[in-house]
Order: C-alpha cells, then sequence, then structure tokens
C-alpha cells in the first residue's frame, strides 16, 4: 500500500481519517462513501486527504487492513479441549470481530482486500485444519472452505437477514394456486410438505449450525485425503 507523506497541518492524521472513513460508512452505508464527503466531515478539502492517501482505494485498503488486524488475536492459542469446541470458538470470534467492521465488507473490492490481508491471521485457523491430518495445499483449501463461510455468512445473513420464512404456510399456498392455477402439492410436492418448517430462524443459533456442518465436512474429508488437493 503506498502512502504518501502529509504536511504537518490541518490537524490530521492517519488514524483520524481512518476513523472518521469507518464513522462514515458505518452512518451512511458502504454505497454512500466518497472522498469528498470524508473531507466535508473533517471540514478539508479533498486535496488535503490525497496528501495522506494516494486514492480512494488506497485509503478504503488500508481503512480494511485495519479493522481485519482486528481478528488477528480471536482465541487463546493454547486453549485446551476436544477439537470441535476450538474450531466453533475460532469461528464465533472471526465473526464476531467481522460483524464490528459489517459495512467494510460491504465496500466493492472488500473480498479482494480480505483477500489480500487475512492470510497473515489465518495461522490458528491452519493450525486447525493440520490437526485434522490435512497438509499444504490442502491445510489451505479447507482453511479457506472455513473462513468463506464465515464472510459469506455475515455478507449474507447478517447483513440482509434474508433467511426464507413463512408466516402463514397456508396463505403462501393459496397465493401460487392463485398465481399459477395450480395445485402446489401436485407441482411442487417437497416444498408444500416443508413450507410449515419454515419459521422464523435465529441468525446465531443458525450460524452455530451452519458452521457445525461445515466443520463435520472437513473433517470426513480429512479422513480421506492424502495432502493434494481433491
Amino acid at each position: 500500500m503506498t502512502a504518501i507523506t502529509p504536511p504537518g497541518r490541518l490537524g490530521l492524521s492517519r488514524e483520524r481519517i481512518l476513523d472518521q472513513a469507518a464513522e462514515l460508512i458505518d452512518s451512511a452505508g458502504p454505497g454512500s462513501f466518497s472522498m469528498r464527503k470524508l473531507a466535508d466531515r473533517l471540514d478539508v478539502s479533498a486535496m488535503a486527504l490525497y496528501r495522506w492517501f494516494a486514492s480512494k482505494d488506497d485509503l478504503l485498503d488500508a481503512l480494511t487492513e485495519r479493522a481485519v488486524d482486528h481478528v488477528a488475536v480471536v482465541v487463546d492459542p493454547e486453549r485446551s479441549g476436544p477439537w470441535l469446541d476450538r474450531a466453533l470458538g475460532y469461528a464465533h470470534a472471526i465473526r464476531r470481530n467481522l460483524l464490528e467492521h459489517l459495512p467494510l465488507l460491504q465496500l466493492d473490492g472488500a473480498s479482494r482486500r480480505l483477500t489480500s490481508n487475512v492470510v497473515r491471521n489465518a495461522d490458528h485457523g491452519l493450525g486447525l485444519m493440520m490437526e485434522l491430518g490435512y497438509r499444504d495445499a490442502a491445510a489451505v483449501d479447507a482453511y479457506r472452505v472455513l473462513f468463506w463461510s464465515i464472510v459469506n455468512y455475515c455478507l449474507v445473513i447478517d447483513a440482509t437477514n434474508p433467511l426464507p420464512t413463512v408466516a402463514d404456510s397456508n396463505a403462501v399456498i393459496e397465493r401460487v394456486i392463485e398465481a399459477d392455477g395450480d395445485d402446489l402439492a401436485d407441482r411442487l410436492p417437497t416444498l408444500a410438505a416443508l413450507l410449515p418448517h419454515f419459521t422464523q430462524v435465529d441468525p446465531d443459533e443458525f450460524f452455530e449450525r451452519s458452521i457445525r456442518t461445515v466443520l463435520a465436512g472437513l473433517r470426513v474429508s480429512a479422513g480421506g485425503q492424502d495432502g493434494s488437493r481433491t
């Protein structure tokens, strides 16, 4: 990341700019962020910001990198206990840290920034994968499966809470029948049978179940892998 040495005036500092950028994104939403709005918030000219950061992307890189730094120490590496408990604790800790910076995850290019910065914070997660028997590239892939499952949950579920919920399954069935002139039970029998189970879901509980499923799959795959990508 390239930073330009700033002049010693204007009462600005790198941290102050990043703090105000984070607050602007939190309050106004990631889609409304601009260097001009940040400059207005700081009561300086936009050019003053460019003395500290070469571009908007440079500033956002720094902001995301600072956020990812908080994920570095998420669990005690000396913590003992069953592997599943430690892996779940690691997953929950990453989610808690990412949720503190959720608007940053929604910025354009966030995936690229996370990819470029998360490797140096992955030591504990990679260690968990190696405990299962993963080695070399397979250990990296296994860790990626876990990490991106957590990130995607934050982006899709935590950010928008789109878990499909049906308050009145009979009403849904009636609307579908009215719209299509067909019987839902005949056309979509599995959906019709399970529709009453689309009830309200607690995001925290669903995260626990989701990550348990991911970890169970990683454990099963570890038993049949030989250290190479499969």
